[in-house]
């Protein structure tokens, strides 16, 4: 049975000399190997002679086993990480996650939670991973925003900043490692003619699409399928499964009157299970019968509308 394999310049046999103890398991050599061996009593020889060498010795022993538990234990770790899943019935597309504000948020979250956990961990090549990601998510959501903007000259200052803040070399965030070259050079055209206003309003809106799919394409790659066995994505399972059920009054607390009229009020109130403040209208039933008569339920069903 193979427990394990030294490379050049490791060190074997500690545990049998700290112990005075026989050999617990035996060594052998793939390739020819040339082998420098410490006898104990040559060791305690040299102890007697140099008072100071025992206690480096020791230390160095010591810094050395530590660091191979440390190895062996996160090698261990990884190897029995649990890996959940969930019914295909449960899961959603990334599209559904990333276009919907709440959803998008507690996507965000989870890569926020993950970076920092690499950062605990001492973990810089998965800390550098999720910082990765969460640009890649920030640029489909200021991507998303900048379709939405009113007029040529709003949609030209703002993709000019997405264009130098993601799409440039010299940026901390840049995106040209997730893009092809192809996108970005027909993104670079196409943000030169919206700033020139050459291009229709419509046409200009669509300029990050290609890049967004992309994008979209490398954070599933990179993250979602480990999301959707998180804690995020079953408190998102939890959203949607209040999606069909109606509140009522006892699911809000008043917290002020905004305005009154002439049938009821507008009153300012937060739900309570997840501290969003909504404004309810407040009607006056038996005021409006009287008011208004056999009209009163056309004027509710407006209401409702509004």
């Amino acid at each position: 049975v193979v427990v394990g394999y030294r490379q050049a310049g490791e060190m074997l046999g500690e545990t049998s000399l700290l112990k005075e103890g026989r050999a617990t398991a035996s060594v052998a050599a793939d390739q020819d190997t040339t082998v420098v061996a410490i006898e104990g009593r040559r060791l305690e020889q040299l102890f007697s002679t140099h008072p100071r060498l025992p206690s480096r010795f020791f230390c160095f022993l010591a810094t050395y086993q530590a660091e191979r538990l440390y190895k062996l234990t996160q090698s261990f770790a990884e190897s029995q990480q649990p890996q959940v899943t969930i019914s295909a019935s449960l899961a959603i597309s990334i599209e559904e996650v990333i276009n919907n504000p709440a959803y998008c948020g507690v996507l965000r979250k989870y890569l926020l939670r993950s970076e920092a956990d690499a950062a605990a961990a001492s973990n810089e090549e998965e800390r550098a991973r999720f910082l990765g990601l969460l640009t890649l998510f920030d640029f489909y959501v200021y991507a998303q925003d900048y379709r939405e903007l009113p007029d040529k000259a709003a949609l030209a200052e703002a993709a000019q900043t997405l264009r130098s803040r993601y799409l440039n070399s010299r940026s901390s965030t840049s995106l040209l490692a997730f893009t092809e070259d192809k996108t970005q050079g027909d993104i670079n055209t196409a943000v030169d003619a919206v700033v020139a206003g050459s291009m229709s309003t419509h046409a200009a809106r669509q300029i990050f699409l290609k890049a967004q799919e992309e994008v979209l394409a490398a954070l599933a790659a990179g993250c979602f399928d480990a999301f959707l066995g998180s804690s995020h994505y079953r408190y998102i399972l939890e959203l949607k499964a209040k999606e069909n059920i109606v509140p009522t009054l006892d699911d809000f607390k008043v917290v002020r009157v905004l305005g009154e009229g002439g049938f009821g009020q507008v009153i300012d109130v937060v739900k309570r299970d997840c501290g969003v403040h909504y404004a309810m209208k407040v009607m006056q039933k038996e005021v409006m019968k009287q008011n208004l008569g056999s009209s009163w339920r056309k004027n509710i069903a407006s209401e409702q509308q509004i």
